[in-house]
């Protein structure tokens, strides 16, 4: 925090994270967004070496490990929107070359019950970003999030070369709904050669125990409109999502405003769909 406060005062710059693990994130009454928070323009963030920075959950009631808001009011909400405040979009932040992993999801979450195979409110993810302009995230490897791995709600960047794995790792809820790996609301935004696998049907491994009969309805990649406004101009190319036991590969939702202007091609796309799993579609 002293390093992103000091570049935002000279204007910018990057934060270098060396090899190791890094813990972060409030174990307090529950602040969603207790993890890192970036709120000024022109800053990059970037680990040494092949993913040797390792960016960790210290809190135990769902949270975001990387945040990069305009501005934060840290009202102690769980998953509330509340915390991330609207103000005049940053622009020009890169996430790079880091590795967000949740090394014990269940735990890192509000009540998770192996009945449901969900936990009572929100969980793990890697990064959230919203009213960012031409942000990009790219290289970087995103493992076992219990919820999404990369939620974008900046216009005009880029998602490129990242790999999620085992992302969400807890199953999501009713069906259309749950978590996703890549979560898209933005316009102009390019999401190119990004790897996606290991979703799984059963992923904390419950046995067969929860009640909705371990079907997993979450999404690799999700274009959605949660936020009420139109999005358009999106382009997802050349991505290879494979090893996904989950209901929707692509799923397109315009649920609260319009969706226009999207172009899906040239992915591979491998789709592991159990018999218990019976309102899915192999794209």
């Amino acid at each position: 925090d002293s390093n992103l406060n000091l570049l935002a005062e000279r204007g910018g710059g990057t934060v270098f994270f060396p090899k190791g693990i890094y813990h972060v994130g409030s174990t307090g009454s529950g602040r969603f967004y207790s993890g890192i928070q970036v709120t000024c323009s022109n800053i990059k963030l970037a680990g040494e070496g092949h993913w040797g920075a390792e960016i960790r959950p210290l809190f135990t009631h769902g949270g975001a490990l990387l945040s990069v808001c305009p501005a934060f009011t840290n009202t102690p909400n769980y998953g509330q929107e509340k915390d991330c405040s609207s103000a005049s979009a940053i622009t020009n932040v890169t996430i790079e070359g880091l590795k967000f992993f949740d090394d014990d999801p269940d735990a890192h979450c509000n009540a998770y019950s192996a009945g449901t195979g969900q936990c009572g409110t929100e969980e793990t993810h890697a990064i959230f970003l919203k009213d960012c302009d031409s942000c990009a995230a790219r290289f970087n490897l995103i493992d076992s999030m219990g919820d999404e791995g990369i939620v974008w709600q900046g216009d005009d960047g880029i998602i490129f070369q990242n790999e999620l794995v085992n992302t969400p790792s807890i199953r999501g809820g009713s069906a259309g709904g749950g978590g996703s790996a890549l979560e898209i609301e933005a316009n102009r935004l390019i999401v190119s050669q990004n790897i996606v696998h290991g979703i799984q049907a059963d992923p904390q491994g419950d046995g067969g125990s929860c009640t909705t009969a371990c079907q997993n309805r979450n999404a690799a990649v999700a274009v959605a409109t949660n936020m009420g406004a139109d999005i358009s101009g999106i382009q997802i190319l050349d991505n290879w999502l494979y090893d996904i036991d989950a209901w929707h590969g692509f799923s397109i939702n315009s649920s609260s405003a319009a969706v226009s202007d999207v172009r899906i091609a040239g992915n591979t796309v491998e789709m592991l769909n159990q018999a218990t799993a019976t309102n899915c579609e192999e794209a």
